[in-house]
């Protein structure tokens, strides 16, 4: 059994909350402990376990050593991971993200060839050999995210007579 003062240990999703401290921590610049126990819901002493271990890794710094300390991330990681400019391929100046894969990013570069005049989602998944619900909810809903391809009736998109054009 533990003793009162013990610290409790940490949940076993504890790579969850160590993300959630690292990026609540990274988008405001600067936390606190209790910043950070409001983002995690974890108990104070979790929280001081959790920021001491991210320290320890070298992950964050400790601004000042009182008993109000506020934590950033290390200047070390922020140089590591600093964003490099990106040569662009034709796929990303078309528009498509890498992450999609060879053969969906074809899929996609066949769609928006296809939207160059206004089609429905049965016509486009007819043309591309799928299923209407496949070319609706994986490859429309991308390119509409991504600001390639509009809708004609935006202010009903589940309207039996929506059509899909590509945006210029």
């Amino acid at each position: 059994m533990k003793g009162k003062w013990q610290c409790r240990t940490l949940p076993p999703n504890k790579a969850s909350k160590r993300r959630i401290a690292l990026l609540s921590i990274h988008r405001e610049g600067e936390n606190s402990n209790a910043d950070v126990q409001v983002q995690t819901k974890l108990h104070p002493s979790d929280v001081t376990a959790l920021l001491a271990g991210l320290r320890e890794r070298g992950l964050l710094e400790i601004n000042n050593k009182n008993r109000w300390a506020t934590y950033r991330i290390s200047k070390t990681v922020t140089e590591t991971y600093k964003e490099k400019p990106i040569k662009k391929t034709d796929k990303e100046k078309l528009g498509l993200v890498k992450s999609v894969g060879r053969k969906n990013t074809v899929l996609l570069e066949s769609i928006l060839t296809l939207s160059a005049e206004p089609r429905s989602a049965q016509e486009i998944a007819d043309a591309v050999g799928r299923s209407r619900n496949y070319v609706s909810n994986q490859c429309l809903s991308l390119l509409i995210r991504m600001g390639r391809l509009s809708m004609t009736d935006p202010a009903n998109p589940k309207s039996r007579n929506q059509k899909y054009v590509v945006k210029r």
